[in-house]
């Protein structure tokens, strides 16, 4: 029996900590976007995307489609796999910046969407550590 409540308390305690992790990644993502350079144009985002690409060494074989077409009453940006080796990054109007776009764009270099299998239940666990990663990165260039 000890076992069974050590077992539940082991999973309690993962659900808390990727619970905190995802909400502290996403109040600081809000709070960093303020003071990242903004960015107002497609083409400004194009750039930066292909500069960005470089540093995190994306492959060239890997499309990203990336707009600032976001919902304006949405506060976070977002990506996600659209299919095998194609993603999309939106940026939405409160999250415009430099910042924002390095911490969707650390999400597709380092694999996190192949990481997560939503079907499984799987991925809410990781979800929060992979949140932190995304965030660490895009506030100091620390890839881990």
């Amino acid at each position: 029996m000890n076992k069974i409540n050590y077992a539940k308390k082991a999973i309690l305690t993962i659900f808390v900590v990727a619970g905190i992790s995802y909400w502290a990644s996403c109040t600081a993502q809000s709070a960093f976007c303020i003071n990242s350079p903004r960015i107002e144009t497609q083409s400004q985002l194009e750039s930066k995307l292909l500069e960005e690409r470089k540093k995190l060494k994306i492959k060239d074989s890997i499309i990203i489609h990336a707009s600032l077409d976001g919902d304006e009453h949405t506060t976070l940006a977002h990506s996600e796999k659209i299919k095998n080796k194609e993603y999309k990054i939106v940026l939405t109007q409160s999250c415009r910046d430099e910042d924002t776009l390095k911490h969707e764009l650390y999400h597709i270099a380092d694999g996190h969407f192949e990481k997560i299998d939503k079907t499984k239940g799987v991925g809410h666990i990781k979800y929060g550590w992979l949140e932190l990663q995304a965030e660490i990165y895009s506030v100091t260039g620390l890839k881990f």
